[in-house]
């Protein structure tokens, strides 16, 4: 990655597919001069409201037109996706440009079912939670609704999502159809004296698919955000920007003392132009929302363990869920991004010596479980 970065001055990633079954090296190219042409009124692009959206057919103005500048005037580039203002044609070959939602067709038996039986019904737990409280926060006055809107609408279209996935998931038509498929492939491998001990590989799936069951539960909340990437918010126990900076800060101490493949992808060196961004960014920060959601996060990470669990009992240091989140909010300085820039640093020393309560916690969390963030890199490889 650093000699194609080198080589070509762009951003590179060499980014895994098939399960680890491929390597590619993808390049890109940061425009930071980007000027917005068109956005509509938030009406015209959200005709018909939420029951419409992923559920009905139905036509608005959902779209949004910007330019890329490069030393002041418009960029030049050669290859892009051009604008056809005729539409498609019937039977014409189209692709979906950005990034569409995933297909999971390279998933085992075993696979698929663990999805069915624990991780779509969880997401669609922690998703109905969550819309339930941003609805009910954002009823009492104008700015409480203006304020969440985005994650509300965000919350509400993936409820709506595994909604769809749990249904099919136990249709049994669509089920058995999921098992034809596999057993048809198992055949045929079989059969093939060059890939029949390749059939072993279905067995270490299943292996490890137990093996991941078991961590699953503490890394869902203590690492994992959600599924799909609406802007990460901090682990499921600690939702919120605050905790968001906080993680990011103690964990660029650790890993930059790594060698670069060996750090979590987020602080290799590919993407520490997006880190940076991510850390200095001047997003407003209120008060009265970071403690509605981490207050409820934390409730439910007690709830799931149990209030006598030794990390739950450390996290929330004898208080209740709502004063502890009052405590953490009101003992951070994170909101302020020159005090965010001040404790960023490879050597870390600031970050200790700042006795800033988020970080604390942050480190707290990570302490009892450091390989927890390896858990699911090993199973995507």
């Amino acid at each position: 990655m650093k000699e194609s970065k080198e080589k070509t001055g762009l951003r590179s990633d060499v980014v895994t597919l098939y399960q680890g079954g491929a390597y590619h090296l993808y390049r890109y190219k940061r425009y930071d001069d980007v000027r917005i042409v068109f956005a509509p009124e938030q009406q015209m692009a959200f005709y018909g409201g939420d029951p419409d959206n992923f559920e009905y057919p139905r036509f608005d103005f959902d779209i949004c037109i910007f330019r890329a500048y490069e030393n002041g005037q418009p960029a030049k580039i050669d290859d892009y996706l051009k604008w056809n203002s005729k539409g498609p044609a019937d039977g014409e070959l189209t692709f979906v440009s950005g990034s569409p939602g995933r297909t999971d067709r390279q998933l085992s038996v075993d696979e698929m079912a663990d999805r069915r039986d624990r991780e779509v019904p969880k997401w669609l737990r922690m998703f109905n939670r969550r819309e339930v409280m941003l609805m009910a926060w954002g009823q009492r006055s104008f700015e409480n609704a203006r304020r969440c809107r985005d994650d509300l609408f965000g919350d509400q279209n993936n409820r709506k999502r595994y909604d769809g996935y749990i249904a099919a998931l136990l249709d049994p038509e669509t089920w058995s159809a999921i098992e034809i498929r596999e057993k048809k492939l198992l055949d045929a491998i079989s059969r093939d004296p060059k890939l029949r001990s390749t059939l072993s590989a279905y067995d270490r799936i299943k292996k490890a698919q137990a093996e991941l069951v078991k961590s699953a539960q503490r890394y869902d909340f203590l690492e994992q955000e959600r599924p799909i990437s609406v802007g990460y918010r901090g682990p499921r126990a600690f939702y919120g920007t605050l905790f968001k900076y906080a993680r990011l800060l103690t964990r660029a101490v650790d890993e930059w003392a790594k060698p670069n493949g060996e750090r979590i992808p987020t602080f290799r060196d590919s993407a520490r132009e997006s880190l940076e961004l991510e850390l200095y960014s001047t997003e407003p920060v209120y008060d009265d929302y970071e403690i509605l959601r981490l207050t409820d996060s934390l409730t439910d990470f007690a709830e799931k363990f149990g209030a006598a669990d030794p990390l739950v009992k450390q996290v929330l240091a004898g208080k209740s869920p709502r004063a502890r989140a009052v405590e953490l909010v009101s003992g951070t300085k994170l909101k302020d991004v020159a005090i965010r820039k001040s404790l960023y640093g490879e050597d870390g020393a600031a970050l200790p010596a700042a006795q800033d309560l988020m970080p604390d916690v942050a480190r707290m969390v990570d302490a009892p479980s450091p390989e927890v963030p390896k858990v699911p890199e090993a199973k995507a490889g």
